[in-house]
């Protein structure tokens, strides 16, 4: 029986449904809102895994983890949604965030470069390879890199912030 026609069929009994087995996930989400990010981890110990991949469990993890500054098990975690759904975009961009927060520019700019071979034209993965690529003391690349985003997106303040920054540092 669909969930619908289950609680339709309660509804007139004059029974409630049961709680979502998915309510720890949008608790979670209400505490990440007010930015209580201990709190939204631990709401997310409570999501039935039946109901959700493995991809977006850890991949909320990830985020819920990097936000609150616990880059080991941010790291930890992006890992496995990279390794639930290897040809995701999105699980490694989040890994970037957490090798940037942690100074691991040269993993960045490796770890961006193969985003870039599947998707070239990729807005984040250009903009983190651009910020490894200064933060290494690569000025030219990183100026081409930028350049690169400036022509589909001229008037991106982001990328014109990196270029502006790059140019200082020339």
């Amino acid at each position: 029986m669909k969930r619908n026609s289950l609680f339709l069929s309660l509804l007139a009994q004059g029974k409630k449904a049961g709680e979502s087995p998915l309510a720890p996930f949008a608790e979670s989400l209400q505490f990440q809102w007010k930015q209580q990010y201990k709190a939204a981890i631990e709401k997310m110990e409570g999501v039935d895994r039946t109901m959700t991949s493995d991809y977006v469990f850890y991949l909320r993890l990830g985020w819920l983890y990097y936000q609150s500054g616990r880059y080991a098990n941010a790291e930890s975690n992006y890992l496995k949604a990279v390794a639930a759904a290897p040809s995701a975009i999105e699980a490694q961009l989040g890994y970037l965030l957490v090798l940037m927060a942690q100074g691991r520019y040269e993993e960045v700019e490796e770890r961006g470069k193969r985003i870039l071979d599947h998707d070239q034209w990729n807005y984040y993965a250009n903009l983190r390879v651009a910020r490894a690529l200064l933060a290494q003391k690569k000025r030219a690349a990183a100026e081409k890199q930028v350049l690169q985003m400036l022509l589909l997106y001229p008037t991106d303040v982001s990328s014109l912030t990196e270029l502006a920054l790059i140019r200082v540092a020339q």
